[in-house]
């Protein structure tokens, strides 16, 4: 799925650190987050294969993000996710990172060779670049252009030269701002939908 199955741009998040582990010498999530910048602090990304124990928190994540796009796929829960996501646990395409900083999630985007587009038009293209997301706390600091310049790459790395995404249209701007071209508006499951291109000269 995309949004976003990419597309869209969203960024969510309920996670806070346990008042019992919190001190005037240890700095809050909500601190840490605030003075984030991901040009100066580094995140680390993983493959979902190498970093299991976010799987459940990624998958109820995905569900209440995007939950009517997957019902496509008869995928009804986070658990129906959950076993869905084994198939990003091989080497190869689809693939899901994850982005952290120390031990805490910061954000996700999943890497798909297609996503289901009913339009003929659409039909066929790969790779597609799905599902970005970034945990609320840490929005607005540039970190979902970070996860979708991760995933071009990652996708050169497999021999792609193009990706694909799709998005609401109150991102289409921001794609072209990095460097993506608009290459329609279509009907997917319920949404309308703006369908964008990128290539290597982008990075």
């Amino acid at each position: 799925v995309s949004t976003q199955s990419t597309g869209a741009l969203l960024l969510s998040s309920t996670h806070t650190m346990d008042s019992s582990t919190t001190n005037a010498s240890v700095p809050s999530p909500e601190c840490i987050a605030r003075s984030f910048k991901p040009s100066s602090d580094k995140l680390t990304f993983h493959n979902l294969a190498s970093v299991p124990e976010y799987t459940e928190k990624v998958a109820e994540i995905t569900f209440r993000e995007w939950g009517p796009f997957y019902r496509m796929y008869d995928i009804y829960s986070s658990r129906d996710l959950i076993n869905d996501f084994e198939r990003y646990f091989g080497n190869e395409l689809p693939r899901l990172i994850v982005a952290t900083f120390n031990t805490e999630l910061v954000g996700f985007v999943m890497l798909e060779i297609e996503d289901g587009m009913e339009d003929d038009r659409f039909r066929g293209l790969k790779p597609w670049i799905t599902n970005v997301y970034v945990e609320e706390k840490f929005r607005g600091k540039g970190i979902a252009s970070v996860l979708i310049a991760k995933a071009r790459k990652t996708l050169i790395k497999f021999g792609f030269k193009s990706a694909y995404l799709w998005t609401e249209e109150k991102n289409v701007k921001l794609y072209e701002k990095l460097g993506w071209v608009h290459l329609g508006h279509t009907l997917h499951s319920t949404k309308f939908v703006y369908v964008m291109k990128s290539n290597s000269a982008s990075l």
